[in-house]
């Protein structure tokens, strides 16, 4: 059984849009929906480890959960002049469909999950038909296929919106260039992200987990996403130089193998072949300690300038601005109820610090 801590603070709804009636809507949504939760044995789901461990961590205090997409849904809602049950939700990077199951509690009309990894899909589509809220699609494949999906099928979506997905996409700049493929009518976009360069802990916490999958094998342990590698990156990266480019010297591939770190194995080879006609070395890596695995391109938790990010929006058609997100105090931990009370509180009268205060933030976008 999974408790709901039904705290409420007014500090974190400040950092909401002005919008009283919506906010209440999802506040009732998120009560039914743990209400639905509870009793819930994730045991009898028939899902994956992987999906497994997500959805308990989730539930191990569902109140935390339900406010990180209260936000989402907040800001994502706030512009659209249409009743819910005539909105299109994209719920990109799904994974275990949670904010697609508070989507569809809360009514709205069309929800389309999307997920690159076809197991998450699976799982989250048995999660939903458990608890009675399946979402109208499940479409599993990267965002150029999601385009074409969504072309195909003449859908006008209203909404897009991701949580801790931005940070793992390999081509962020033409990914958002195809946002504004998606519709030719007005959307919006939220995108959250825990991957917040602007707040020093985070930050440090992120760029010491990046230096372990960079240079050290990692156990594995239950629930791992089968996709990602354990190995160190810049040993593939070693052996994927060597493979394709066998006559290089044992000291060209150690630099080229430190410098094509954040590089997938298609870039990696072409970076390799411009080495070799020009004989110039690639440039050395723009940030310290950012890397990806070389195999997928999936970035391990890509720290990134926001302000970047909202720029290459404006330069797509979209109006964006970037967004601290707040902490949740429903938890029966006193002192993160008090930590997390106050940090939101400074944050609602100190703007200009909200970002630094923030473990996470969010672009909002609207074309």
């Amino acid at each position: 059984m999974y408790a709901f801590n039904n705290i409420n603070d007014k500090y974190f709804d400040k950092l909401l849009p002005n919008n009283r009636s919506l906010i209440d809507e999802i506040d009732e949504a998120i009560k039914r929906l743990s209400e639905k939760f509870t009793g819930l044995d994730s045991s009898d789901l028939k899902i994956s480890d992987y999906n497994l461990r997500y959805f308990r961590g989730y539930l191990s205090n569902p109140g935390k959960t339900f406010d990180i997409y209260k936000f989402n849904l907040c800001w994502a809602l706030s512009d659209i002049d249409k009743p819910l049950r005539d909105i299109t939700f994209i719920d990109h990077g799904g994974g275990c469909g949670i904010q697609s199951l508070l989507a569809r509690e809360l009514g709205i009309g069309r929800i389309i999950y999307n997920d690159i990894y076809d197991v998450s899909g699976i799982d989250a589509e048995r999660i939903a038909e458990k608890l009675g809220l399946r979402a109208d699609d499940y479409h599993i494949g990267e965002m150029e296929d999601l385009v074409v999906f969504i072309q195909s099928e003449g859908i006008s979506p209203d909404v897009f919106a991701s949580r801790d997905v931005i940070e793992h996409i390999y081509d962020i700049e033409g990914f958002l260039g195809r946002l504004g493929k998606l519709s030719e009518s007005p959307i919006s976009v939220i995108m959250a992200s825990g991957a917040n360069e602007k707040n020093f802990l985070r930050a440090w916490k992120i760029a010491r987990q990046q230096r372990v999958a960079e240079y050290k094998s990692r156990d594995k342990k239950w629930g791992h996403k089968d996709r990602d590698t354990l190995r160190p990156y810049i040993e593939i990266r070693r052996e994927i130089i060597v493979e394709h480019f066998p006559k290089l010297e044992e000291s060209e591939v150690g630099i080229l193998a430190e410098r094509t770190r954040g590089m997938a194995m298609g870039d990696i080879i072409t970076t390799i072949e411009k080495y070799l006609s020009s004989s110039e070395l690639p440039s050395r890596p723009s940030h310290k300690t950012n890397t990806c695995d070389p195999y997928t391109g999936n970035w391990l938790e890509h720290l990134m300038d926001s302000k970047q990010l909202r720029e290459i929006l404006k330069n797509n058609g979209f109006e964006a601005t970037v967004l601290p997100v707040p902490y949740s105090i429903r938890t029966n931990d006193r002192l993160k109820r008090t930590i997390g009370g106050f940090i939101n509180r400074l944050m609602a009268f100190l703007p200009g610090l909200s970002m630094k205060l923030a473990s996470s933030f969010a672009i909002y976008a609207r074309k």
